[in-house]
């Protein structure tokens, strides 16, 4: 709880500083709602699967997010695929 106490109010002075205000602007806020659905939709999707295979094989598959965010990222053009990114993703299949 702590942790997520100070995330926010850290990023509740960010954004103050970089925008100068608290709310999304109009034209962010279908991406901001879509976050949250698909926030919610992940953990959800998590907690039944982890009741399906059990701790052992979630704890395995939960390094792996980071990685599969990468490449739908890449995929929606949203960032660039350098020589960096592409040797930690080959690596992470290895």
């Amino acid at each position: 709880l702590i942790r997520e106490v100070a995330a926010g109010i850290l990023l509740l002075l960010f954004a103050i500083y970089t925008d100068g205000c608290l709310k999304p602007q109009k034209k962010d806020l279908f991406v901001f709602l879509a976050c949250g659905l698909f926030i919610f939709t992940n953990q959800a999707a998590f907690i039944v699967g982890d009741k399906l295979c059990g701790p052992v094989l979630a704890s395995a598959w939960q390094p792996t997010q980071p990685m599969f965010t990468l490449i739908i990222s890449i995929g929606l053009q949203w960032e660039r695929c350098t020589s960096g990114k592409a040797v930690g993703i080959l690596a992470s299949f290895g």
